[in-house]
Formats: structure tokens, C-alpha cells, sequence
């Protein structure tokens, strides 16, 4: 089985291929989910990393279960081979070990 290409833009205007097709993520907090996950690009995030990524130092909602929802959606959007789970239980699933965004180029 041939692994997924995953390429992200995240310098100038945002986007995101999967195998070179290009994939539309909804602006605000799916991009900054994305683009959290993506600069550490095959290691398990800290759900406390991605909340202040995603809604800043005070964020008022119910972490967990948004952050579950968003990812849902991203797996649906990228496929779920783009992201597999952590071992960790306070972390949130990590972009698989091939994302590419063009920043660490």
C-alpha cells in the first residue's frame, strides 16, 4: 500500500493537497487545527497546545469534545489515513509522519 501525499500551505494563501488534488478546509479553526498539527507533523499534540492554538489563551468551550468534532471533520476532509492516533490520552491525534508543509521545506 503506497502512503498518502499530504501537502499543506500555510505561507501566503492557505492550502491543502492529498495525493495532488487539492482539498478545500473551511477558514478558522479547522486551518489553525490543521496547521497546529502539521508543524509537528507525526508526533501526538497536547489537547492544551491545540486549544490555545485553535481558540487562544481563554477559551471558554468544552475542549475535548470540540477538538474531537474537529478532527472528525478534518479526517473526513484529508481521509483517515492523514491522521492516526496518539498513545497518549491527553493528546489529539497527529498529521501522519508525510505531511509536508511548505514552511519546514
Amino acid at each position: 500500500m503506497t502512503e498518502m501525499s499530504l501537502q499543506i500551505g500555510l505561507l501566503g494563501p492557505f492550502r491543502v493537497c492529498v495525493d495532488g488534488e487539492r482539498v478545500d478546509v473551511p477558514p478558522r479553526r479547522l486551518r489553525d487545527l490543521l496547521a497546529t498539527l502539521a508543524l509537528s507533523a507525526g508526533q501526538s499534540v497536547s489537547v492544551d497546545r491545540l486549544a490555545t492554538a485553535v481558540w487562544g489563551e481563554d477559551f471558554a468551550v468544552d475542549v475535548r469534545v470540540n477538538l474531537q468534532s474537529n478532527v472528525r471533520r478534518l479526517r473526513r476532509l484529508l481521509g483517515a489515513d492523514a491522521m492516526s492516533s496518539p498513545r497518549a490520552p491527553d493528546a489529539v491525534s497527529a498529521m501522519c509522519s508525510t505531511a509536508q508543509p511548505d514552511c519546514s521545506r
